[in-house]
């Protein structure tokens, strides 16, 4: 039987760089926030964010890196053009198991899409650089 623990780490250094490190095990094709950014206003930034989804009955996996920018003004997040550093690639065996990037209600959330009737863990890495007018 295997056992997760669902953990968050958060690093910040003297240059307002962020890093965090997040977990999830999905059982089934429910679309779940692994990750979410809070904004304040008046502030713009980049995201890297690094997703790693294995089952481990089937040693499938799903990874891939994304980048994009936003800004928010005046409270309103826009998300610029979220491109591929390394496409997401998904095992056969994993069907439409996926990850997305999305802003709702003046938030950055990473969702993770597993697979029906499938254990997928995953793990993301996000990594913002970020400034906002004082």
């Amino acid at each position: 039987m295997v056992t997760a623990t669902v953990s968050a780490q958060k690093y910040l250094n003297r240059n307002a760089d962020e890093g965090f490190a997040k977990s999830l095990k999905t059982t089934d094709s429910t679309v779940t926030a692994i990750d979410s950014l809070i904004t304040t206003s008046n502030e713009a930034g980049v995201v890297l964010v690094n997703v790693v989804g294995y089952s481990p009955a089937t040693s499938d996996a799903v990874t891939g890196i994304k980048a994009y920018r936003y800004k928010v003004v005046n409270g309103t997040v826009t998300l610029g053009t979220v491109s591929d550093v390394s496409a997401i690639v998904t095992d056969s065996g994993l069907g439409t198991a996926t990850f997305t990037i999305s802003v709702v209600s003046n938030k950055i959330y990473l969702r993770v899409k597993g697979k029906a009737a499938t254990t997928i863990y995953w793990r993301s890495v996000t990594q913002r650089k970020s400034i906002q007018k004082e």
